[in-house]
């Protein structure tokens, strides 16, 4: 609802975004980890395992990692740019590239409702942690 209407097919994408910028300003909140030791270790991961990756990601990876994507979803600049970059992808992606001002409109709102989800987030995947990884597999 805090989109604008010509926007809101692309919710999953834009407020996944959103969510990243608010993970990487309040990261020291929700982990004892360095940002940029762990950012540097996911641009390490992906680098190591090129198969986990589509066609896609792997083509794009040296760009992403040499203009450090990750980090720059901490600011508004870098959001807009991120926000540009999937506009460009398509015609039918065109209206992602002012979802900035969706942010900038109702910051607070989605600031109140990343901090509400993140927890709920973080408890999830410590019980998927605790589960094996097949169904046939002991803990």
């Amino acid at each position: 609802a805090l989109l604008a209407p010509e926007r809101r097919r692309f919710a999953g994408i834009i407020v996944d975004i959103i969510f990243d910028h608010f993970l990487t300003v309040h990261w020291e909140r929700y982990s004892q980890q360095d940002l940029t030791e762990f950012i540097s270790e996911i641009y390490q991961t992906l680098t190591s395992h090129p198969d986990w990756l589509t066609p896609d990601l792997l083509a794009i990876l040296p760009r992403m990692q040499k203009e450090n994507w990750l980090h720059s979803y901490s600011t508004l600049d870098g959001l807009e740019l991120t926000f540009q970059r999937i506009a460009h992808r398509s015609p039918r992606t065109v209206a992602v590239k002012q979802a900035l001002e969706d942010l900038n409109a109702h910051y607070q709102s989605f600031e109140n409702t990343f901090h509400h989800f993140f927890p709920d987030v973080i408890e999830k995947s410590a019980e998927l942690l605790k589960e094996p990884l097949l169904p046939w597999q002991d803990q």
